[in-house]
């Protein structure tokens, strides 16, 4: 019962947000009570049917986890380029945020469409973990004779020749490299388009506002002599 009080939590939440930002701004008809009801709860069904069908990408693509995983890094490492990008930067615009996300999420997006094809087609194989309790002794508290012999039920990943070294990358990876490239393009961007001149000191970070009134300082004594 747990399970489906967070999954209805959800649905409610994600139906509010996708009609205030989406279906409340750009709706061509009046949204009277009837209507906003109406739409709110289409909005829960639709997700509703989009969540049980990704129930059938669980086999192809490796587990919950990794699947959990994937999909929230392309968003994930978005939303962290965005917010700290503005934190980092003294200088960033808009046209150094938006190019920057769009970039980075076209690589992250590529990795992550080349990772699952392979893994789909069987070119990137998981040994799956052994849960048999087969052979196992009936003292649990058994000791163990050494420690450092490894063990014997190693799992791994294997790789076919034919798969490029860039779909090889974990899924642990996917977020990072997305933000990684994106500060980079998104630096690059706001070093060669206009600066900003209105800078509000209370959005960064103390490490860049102490920079700046340093910077400030040196300024008004090179222009007082």
């Amino acid at each position: 019962m747990q399970f489906y009080s967070s999954l209805s939590t959800t649905m409610n939440s994600l139906s509010g947000i996708v009609f205030e930002d989406f279906i409340k701004t750009f709706a061509p008809f009046t949204l009277n009570n009837a209507r906003t009801n109406l739409c709110l709860k289409s909005i829960v069904v639709l997700l509703g049917l989009i969540v049980n069908a990704g129930i059938f990408a669980m086999n192809p693509s490796g587990g919950l986890f990794q699947t959990a995983a994937t999909l929230s890094s392309f968003g994930g490492g978005l939303i962290i380029f965005i917010i700290s990008f503005g934190l980092f930067v003294r200088n960033a615009n808009t046209k150094g945020v938006i190019v920057g996300a769009l970039v980075g999420s076209s690589v992250t997006l590529c990795i992550i469409i080349g990772n699952v094809w392979s893994v789909a087609a069987g070119k990137i194989k998981y040994t799956p973990k052994i849960v048999s309790i087969e052979s196992c002794v009936n003292n649990i508290s058994h000791p163990f004779e050494n420690l450092t012999q490894g063990f014997p039920h190693h799992t791994s990943v294997t790789f076919d020749e034919d798969v490029p070294y860039l779909f090889r990358i974990s899924f642990g990876l996917f977020a990072p490299i997305g933000v990684v490239v994106s500060f980079i393009v998104g630096y690059l961007i706001t070093i060669c388009t206009k600066h900003n001149k209105n800078i509000d000191e209370n959005l960064l970070i103390p490490q860049i506002r102490k920079k700046m009134h340093d910077y400030d300082a040196v300024t008004c004594k090179v222009n007082d002599i």
